[in-house]
């Protein structure tokens, strides 16, 4: 395996020094088509950098590459203002520093996804030891459990819409516990996948909720009373950049299911303010 670890074939014969042969081929050219695709990626992230594409800040790209390495890459959400980035792309515009300055990261753990199998526990990779992997630094908020931070005061933070049956940790060893917070539910109800370039150039993938259903739970949140004012005015600033995004823009989305968003009546109302045409 790739970590070096084989299992015998049994006694040397002619059967199996062909079956060895044959593997000293395969591998000799997958290591040639590695290289070559290396060089590929490499090649187009300096033309990334030279056009200025590479937009998404080094501790975020380190972040969620680290996460989407797991096994339950596919699990984290990015909400919050690092999911801007993710709609500039779509759109092909490019939003204004003001609107995109934040020390923190709001990854949302997708329960739904969690899919339970057999596997050795020892394998698991935790969140916080996927930060870790990459940074040596990240621990556990002692006093808010669903924050990882680093040394250079980064925050990330774990979030999970509410469910009817509180799920476990995202792993037992974490220490991470995602906090639970109204309205989540809404943000996972579609999602897209968006291809984005970090600081060197170099691509990865943002999983973040469809732009409309953002603006909406953005405006909503705006209109709450709970919420810090300073919060509210942010709120609803990036609500309507999201929205003048998509009306004025028009990416390619993938189509909404109007008749389960009306299941949620606030943000629906919120939906149908924002998108009233």
């Amino acid at each position: 395996d790739r970590t070096g670890k084989g299992t015998t074939l049994g006694a040397r014969a002619v059967a199996s020094e062909r079956v060895f042969a044959e593997f000293n081929d395969q591998q000799t050219a997958a290591k040639t088509q590695l290289a070559l695709a290396k060089g590929r990626v490499a090649a187009q992230a300096r033309f990334v950098k030279a056009a200025k594409l590479n937009r998404l800040p080094r501790q975020a790209a380190a972040v969620m590459r680290a996460l989407s390495d797991t096994p339950n890459g596919g699990e984290y959400v990015v909400v919050g203002t690092h999911a801007l980035y993710a709609y500039e792309a779509l759109a092909d515009v490019t939003i204004l520093p003001f609107a995109m300055e934040t020390q923190d990261i709001d990854v949302l753990w997708d329960a739904r996804k969690r899919v339970q199998t057999i596997v050795d526990d020892a394998s698991l990779v935790g969140a916080l030891g996927a930060l870790k992997s990459m940074d040596n630094t990240y621990t556990t908020n002692t006093e808010k459990t669903f924050q990882a931070r680093n040394s250079d005061g980064f925050v990330v933070d774990f979030l999970r819409a509410e469910l009817p049956k509180e799920p476990p940790l995202i792993e037992a060893n974490d220490r991470i516990n995602p906090i639970s917070l109204p309205g989540l539910d809404w943000l996972l109800k579609q999602t897209q996948a968006v291809t984005l370039f970090d600081y060197q150039g170099f691509p990865i993938t943002f999983i973040v909720p469809d732009p409309r259903l953002y603006a909406a739970h953005k405006l909503w949140l705006s209109q709450r009373t709970d919420r810090a004012p300073g919060k509210r005015d942010r709120d609803r600033m990036q609500s309507a950049l999201v929205a003048a995004l998509v009306l004025e823009r028009e990416p390619v989305l993938l189509p909404l299911d109007t008749d389960d968003l009306q299941q949620s009546v606030e943000l629906f109302a919120a939906f149908k303010q924002v998108f009233s045409d």
